[in-house]
């Protein structure tokens, strides 16, 4: 007879963020969302803001901590949250430490990559945005989607 580990998976929160805005209506409101948790780090910082089926703000999760500048990030980091929180779609987010808010190619094969993943889980990816403190981009509305999804 084996012994197998009986395991539970639970949300913890950790606090909570100050928001001028709970629920997102385009790329300005989830960037105002993230600004004030990343856009200033010294570090790139990728996060999931986690969403209902009415866009309103469910959580932010810290996806991961990178170097100045890189951050290497698994689709599964990315769901993690999402998928024990119930999100319904969620908005990746990634600050740039440079100020800089030109995409890298490396931006946009994470976006169809974690897009990717999302159409299997059920779970609606609606932006990719770069955040700094000076500014913002959106992914989807500078053409950086990937084909056929829009």
């Amino acid at each position: 007879m084996y012994r197998l580990p009986r395991i539970r998976l639970q949300v913890v929160r950790e606090g909570f963020v100050a928001s001028a805005t709970r629920t997102v209506h385009g790329p300005a409101d989830a960037a105002r969302v993230a600004q004030d948790l990343i856009a200033d780090l010294d570090r790139e910082c990728v996060i999931a803001i986690m969403l209902d089926i009415r866009h309103r703000v469910i959580g932010l999760h810290t996806v991961a901590v990178g170097s100045l500048t890189s951050c290497p990030v698994h689709p599964a980091s990315v769901f993690k949250a999402a998928m024990l929180t119930n999100a319904a779609a969620i908005i990746m987010v990634h600050n740039h430490p440079s100020g800089s808010l030109g995409r890298s190619r490396a931006d946009e094969d994470l976006t169809a990559r974690i897009v990717a993943a999302g159409r299997l889980l059920g779970i609606d990816v609606l932006d990719h945005l770069i955040v700094t403190d000076s500014g913002f981009v959106s992914l989807r509305q500078v053409d950086a989607w990937p084909e056929g999804v829009r």
